[in-house]
């Protein structure tokens, strides 16, 4: 008689994908965590100035216009590679969203924050004040995440090749800098 509760082995599936693709997508991250952190460090300091008088709607209009001139240079990065190759990078799941996932939703944070900006905007918001931390708190806590995420994973390989596991040692995050900084 056949064991019918006999357990089905597990798919492992892979994704391909080609590796200039990938170095183009690291590298247009990358580029973009530093133009983030540019205009993250821009628009405080428009902000710590503007206390006296008041932010307008020609900062906030200046802001989205930055978020969408960086978003624009990565995706011309992305287009631009030269993609004629034959060879794969091949990730399992957990490779692809430790390392690849990050770095392509990072891509979209100057979007989103544009996207929340108008959303607000146009759910009433008028305080330029308001919309202009809600537009820098998007992007940073966006470039915040792609940050936590690399450094985990920059760690996690750390301890592993160290001989330790990356899963019994606790994660401490310290003052080094994330790759792409």
């Amino acid at each position: 008689m056949r064991n019918l509760f006999r357990r089905a082995k597990p798919k492992r599936y892979e994704i391909r994908i080609p590796t200039r693709k990938y170095q183009a997508l690291i590298g247009a991250a990358a580029a973009l965590a530093y133009d983030l952190e540019e205009v993250i460090n821009e628009a405080n300091h428009q902000a710590a100035q503007a206390r006296e008088g008041g932010l307008r709607q020609t900062d906030i209009e200046h802001l989205v216009d930055r978020c969408v001139k960086i978003s624009g240079n990565a995706k011309n990065v992305l287009e631009q590679e030269d993609m004629t190759e034959t060879g794969d990078t091949v990730w399992d799941a957990d490779g692809h969203s430790r390392y690849v996932a990050p770095s392509a939703a990072l891509l979209t944070v100057p979007d989103s924050a544009v996207g929340a900006m108008t959303k607000a905007v146009e759910l009433g918001a008028r305080s330029a004040r308001l919309l202009h931390e809600l537009m820098v708190a998007e992007l940073s806590i966006g470039l915040a995440r792609w940050r936590v995420v690399t450094h985990a994973n920059i760690q996690a390989q750390t301890n592993t090749t160290e001989g330790a596991s990356a899963l019994s040692d606790p994660l401490i995050l310290d003052d080094r800098e994330c790759v792409g900084e």
